[in-house]
């Protein structure tokens, strides 16, 4: 259980001598990784679906590829690589690299691969396990598990579209192929964008898989292709990133889709805005990162404020031309890495050279620069996402409290059931921001009205349902509360349960968190051991 292998980098170095000379130098490096190195995860037989195999993964971002590889981990410095990978037979090894050559060779399958696009470090990844690829379309493929992996691609048949969509705003998809790897259930995140080959939780089969698979797909030009130089920039892939999902979002499933989903996850950036406080540097597009692992300063911020600042900036000049405009960035920043100031200067050369002196100072004038980059708290201009679906169902659910209060359900409250997911979810996020005007029993009403819905497969319905079910003590939800814990590993779920059950009944959080703490990857573990406050043996 650990890397064991050589690095070779060809170093030039510089020496005057009455003229510029270059020397070209090979450094050989020979390591080992440690058992617990953070940037793996080891599942044993026991935790794979078929129960028969181990499966080991990687996880590098944002700073945890330094624990398996000796190089400079920081998203500005980007490098090409190749691998040679041995593992038993009959397991498999997947990279975000391409293969290039694998055979036999005794008890071993052997897999050499290369990526030559220059990629930044927290984007090196591994996954090897009993695992097999089914094709979709002609450039995507899902990866899981053999016994899976066909239930898994028919729940994904959708990736070519997307990325047929995505390339209709921004651009050449320059990959190759896109595939997923679809890993055990502990995995931290919904998805993690490695090129050529996107992690995901399978999660995401039953809850957001329109979303995150935009998302990550996005990411092959925002942060893949054009990168943030630094954490304290990472709004440039993750704003941007944003912005360019839900433009996917719209053209392939409808603009109603792709707003309510803004306004979800705007609800989302006020409470990390609130929960941290306005005048924290956590919740600036630069947040003050100097001594601080990436991972502990993680919200929302840079994914929607960033979100909105491009979306802000598009309301003055036009779809059409902002469109022009990312194009024109992201080509120019394509292998390279941008912070801020990089965006920044780039965007007012840009609106001179493309409307002129007069009008580019006149809509220059209009963009806050320090309040939306620099500053803490909410976004200076603050942006409404609001339709008229999503405006039918908050009505229908200051509907259901009041007729609760009578002990009644509205007259049509069967139509909940026909809802899409997307409207299911903003329900749930109506009745949380309107907690304070009911008790558990309108919970009961709601669970007898739409169990099928609340004790589903859905993962985003389940998180909104339960973290109601903890603030209300509504009991009867509680052993799918334990379920849901022990079954998921991932971060966007599980840390704001335990949260709500710190809040509420810290002892039951700790009996679970013990329970479930060998199951859950080790990031999570740290981020959950910070929340509570208390040492995990080991």
């Amino acid at each position: 259980f650990f890397f064991n292998d050589t690095a070779t980098t060809e170093i030039y170095t510089e020496q005057i001598v009455g003229s510029v000379r270059c020397v070209q130098e090979t450094v050989t490096i020979s390591y080992k990784s440690l058992p617990e190195a953070l940037a793996l995860s080891w599942a044993p037989p026991s935790q794979t679906i078929g129960k028969k195999y181990p499966l080991m993964y990687s996880q590098c971002q944002p700073i945890h590829c330094r624990t398996i590889a000796p190089l400079q981990d920081s998203p500005s410095v980007k490098a090409t690589y190749t691998a040679v990978v041995r593992v038993l037979n009959p397991l498999k090894v997947f990279m975000s690299a391409n293969v290039v050559k694998s055979y036999k060779d005794g008890k071993y399958n052997v897999f050499e691969l290369e990526q030559k696009i220059p990629i930044s470090s927290y984007l090196i990844a591994i996954v090897a396990g009993n695992l097999k690829q089914q094709q979709i379309g002609e450039r995507t493929s899902v990866v899981s598990e053999v016994e899976v992996v066909k239930k898994y691609a028919n729940q994904l048949k959708f990736m070519d579209d997307q990325l047929k969509s995505l390339e209709s705003y921004i651009g050449e998809y320059v990959w190759g192929t896109y595939n997923v790897v679809i890993l055990p259930p502990n995995f931290i995140y919904g998805g993690m964008e490695n090129p050529i080959m996107t992690f995901a939780c399978p999660t995401i089969l039953f809850g957001d898989k329109q979303e995150t698979i935009m998302h990550e797909m996005a990411h092959s030009w925002t942060g893949n292709l054009a990168s943030c130089s630094s954490w304290e920039s990472f709004w440039v892939n993750e704003g941007m990133d944003k912005f360019l999902e839900r433009k996917g979002d719209k053209i392939l499933f409808g603009e109603e889709f792709a707003k309510i989903d803004a306004l979800i996850y705007n609800r989302y950036l006020e409470y990390d805005i609130k929960s941290q406080g306005e005048d924290s540097s956590y919740t600036s597009l630069t947040p003050n990162l100097w001594g601080v692992n990436p991972d502990d300063a993680f919200s929302t911020v840079p994914y929607e404020k960033g979100f909105q600042f491009l979306t802000y900036i598009e309301s003055l000049i036009g779809e059409t031309e902002f469109q022009k405009f990312l194009k024109s960035f992201i080509n120019a920043y394509k292998f390279k890495a941008a912070n801020s100031n990089d965006f920044e200067s780039y965007l007012r050369q840009y609106f001179h050279d493309h409307f002129g002196q007069i009008e580019a100072d006149v809509i220059l004038k209009n963009i806050d620069f320090d309040a939306w980059i620099r500053r803490p708290g909410y976004p200076p201009v603050r942006a409404n996402f609001t339709t008229p679906k999503s405006q039918e169902v908050t009505q229908f659910v200051e509907q259901y409290i009041e007729f609760n209060k009578q002990d009644k359900n509205p007259s049509q409250f069967k139509k909940f059931n026909k809802y899409e997911t997307y409207l299911k979810v903003w329900f749930l996020e109506e009745l949380l921001d309107r907690e304070h005007l009911f008790d558990a029993s309108l919970l009961e009403r709601l669970h007898r009205n739409h169990k099928d819905t609340f004790n589903g497969e859905n993962a985003e319905i389940k998180l909104r349902w339960l973290k109601l079910a903890i603030k209300k003590n509504y009991e009867e939800a509680f052993p799918l509360l334990k379920e849901f814990l022990g079954i998921t590993g991932r971060l966007k779920y599980i840390k704001p349960l335990y949260n709500e059950l710190k809040k509420v009944n810290i002892g039951l959080a700790l009996k679970l968190l013990k329970e479930n703490q060998n199951f859950y990857h080790p990031i999570l573990n740290e981020q959950l051991k910070k929340l509570l406050g208390v040492e995990l043996p080991q």
